[in-house]
């Protein structure tokens, strides 16, 4: 699952330096981790969905980490005003709602694709594979 999420962080990190592209990639690099990322999980059982949420989760607390450590050192050292404090503090929980949602999305769209696909080729004569 480690493995999963540093594929995950380091898709989201590396779509903003994309150049143009980053406009569309940003807003869907949750989702693009997460359909990536969960490729990188091994040994894991049990549902789709569950598995999904797990994913997210997850991904969701390492970026909220990373968000909100800056954040907090921001608030402690710079003493901003209270809007001003509650927008960040807004953004972040947002940013992070929004991390874990579409990673678990994507995830769940990549596992149950894989699904799909391992039943097809287990129902699927071999004359038919080719």
């Amino acid at each position: 699952m480690i493995r999963g999420l540093f594929v995950g962080v380091g898709i989201m990190l590396v779509c903003p330096l994309i150049p143009v592209a980053h406009f569309v990639l940003v807003p869907a690099s949750p989702f693009i981790a997460g359909y990536f990322g969960i490729n990188y999980v091994r040994g894991e059982t049990g549902s789709p969905s569950a598995l999904a949420l797990q994913y997210g989760a997850l991904l969701a607390l390492v970026l909220l980490a990373l968000t909100g450590v800056p954040a907090a050192v921001f608030t402690v050292w710079f003493d901003p005003p209270s809007k001003f404090l509650a927008l960040i503090w807004i953004g972040v929980a947002i940013f992070t709602l929004y991390t874990g949602s579409m990673a678990c999305l994507g995830a769940m769209f990549s596992r149950m694709r894989r699904n799909q696909q391992a039943a097809l080729e287990t129902t699927q004569p071999a004359s038919d594979r080719d």
